[in-house]
């Protein structure tokens, strides 16, 4: 079997990597990862109540509360919930081993031509995805004015991909972008010419206007 492509995505939260890999699924065949899936499933499995109210004591299980926001905005709303999960997740290391929540998706790539990880933090990610493929790519999305209370990842990507020119009704054209630019960071490494590929896509792409 060929060695899978992968694009693996990282970045602040909010910035975009869950569209980006749903645009890459759709438009372009890969096949989407992220390496806390389990560990979500997980947390809905045990459902606990959540208080949404401190002056009522209203709660609501997670899983009503993910059903009605997402993921995402379930986290950003209920800080506790983002608590949850960290907490599972390290349990989940301490007990079960420090590489449980990587090794599935993992191989689950093995098995795929084309894969988008959406939520690449660590550094034992980054290896593990490293491992899997010489044709890895990392990818830092950035867009002005979104931050969080995450540490920078410590770790280089190979491409750092804005997403300020993109309105987020064209996310197809920055996938469309960043698929090229991934094609011409690996025509270069194999050319034995890196290079700045942010400086060729600028160069010649004609749809950031």
């Amino acid at each position: 079997m060929n060695m899978p492509k992968v694009i693996a995505l990282t970045g602040k939260s909010g910035v975009g990597k869950d569209t980006m890999a749903k645009m890459l699924y759709l438009f372009y065949g890969y096949r989407r990862y992220a390496f806390a899936d389990q560990l979500r499933r997980m947390a809905l499995d045990i459902n606990p109540l959540i208080l949404v109210n401190d002056t009522t004591g209203d709660q609501y299980h997670l899983a009503e509360i993910v059903e009605a926001l997402g993921w995402n905005d379930a986290k950003r709303i209920f800080p506790e919930i983002r608590e949850l999960l960290r907490n599972l997740g390290e349990a989940a290391k301490t007990h079960i081993g420090p590489n449980v929540w990587v090794n599935s998706v993992i191989n689950a790539i093995r098995l795929s031509e084309k894969a988008v990880v959406s939520d690449v933090r660590f550094w034992p990610e980054v290896s593990a995805l490293r491992k899997v493929s010489c044709q890895m790519t990392l990818v830092r999305l950035t867009r002005s004015g979104v931050e969080d209370d995450q540490p920078d990842p410590e770790f280089s990507p190979d491409i750092t991909f804005s997403l300020d020119p993109y309105p987020l009704g064209n996310m197809r054209q920055a996938a469309d972008d960043l698929v090229a630019m991934v094609e011409e960071h690996h025509r270069r490494l194999a050319a034995g010419q890196p290079g700045d590929v942010l400086a060729y896509h600028t160069n010649n792409s004609n749809t950031a206007a």
